[in-house]
């Protein structure tokens, strides 16, 4: 409701056009924040961050279909890469053994917000930056109502948990607003670059707040896969 007074305010339309596209990329937004929640709970931090950055790879793979660009040999050698340093954290040793439900979710994360940017990228031309994240706002909304409204009482928050649920509203906007400040100054792929340092913090973090230490393997896969993105993000060619 915000975002809208504020769109019409400032004489935006909001509702756009391509309204169908706008739509899938609204549900897939969504959909990817709530996987990645989902892998956050069940997976150490550097391991559901790491996944969820492989987002670069899944978004060259979709953009030739879904926006007309091109992907030359050198990205497909980045998205080798990152897919092999992906079975690097995903393999315990015995294959299969170590995959759990949070793996999933950690690459179903990254895949819906490849197609976010892709579709993003997509429908830009003719909208106005608030609409996708309109979009995506309104599906969050109406995938969580059905949840909230089945739950005996509206709002079963214990209350030792709300300066923890506020805290994690205000950080991520905050934090969404400063990555949208920083592409006023600096070009799209090296924001992204620099938003990649989440891995870096979310490990040191882990490590010191839930003591969560690091396999040479994960480590490595980690490595690949972040090399990868950052490689695919500075290779970007106007199609």
């Amino acid at each position: 409701m915000a975002m809208g007074l504020l769109a019409w305010m400032k004489g935006v339309e909001i509702l756009g056009c391509q309204r169908r596209t706008l739509c899938l990329l609204g549900l897939s937004g969504a959909l990817g924040v709530i996987a990645l929640t989902v892998a956050l709970i069940l997976l150490p931090l550097f391991e559901a961050l790491v996944l969820f950055y492989l987002f670069p790879a899944f978004s060259a793979l979709l953009s030739p279909w879904l926006a007309k660009d091109r992907v030359t040999p050198r990205d497909w050698l980045f998205i080798g890469t990152a897919c092999f340093g992906t079975g690097l954290v995903l393999w315990s040793g015995q294959l299969g053994s170590g995959i759990r439900w949070g793996h999933f979710m950690g690459l179903f994360a990254s895949l819906c917000l490849g197609l976010t940017f892709t579709l993003i990228r997509r429908v830009s031309a003719d909208n106005s930056p608030l609409t996708p994240f309109y979009y995506i706002c309104a599906a969050g909304i109406a995938v969580s109502i059905g949840p909230v409204l089945l739950q005996p009482t509206m709002l079963a928050i214990p209350a030792d948990g709300l300066p923890a649920l506020a805290a994690v509203a205000v950080l991520a906007t905050a934090a969404h607003l400063a990555g949208n400040k920083a592409l006023v100054y600096l070009p799209s792929p090296r924001v992204g670059v620099i938003l990649m340092s989440e891995v870096i913090f979310g490990a040191i973090i882990g490590l010191l707040i839930f003591e969560e230490f690091l396999g040479v393997r994960t480590l490595l896969g980690g490595i690949l896969i972040i090399g990868s993105g950052i490689g695919l993000n500075f290779n970007r060619r106007p199609s």
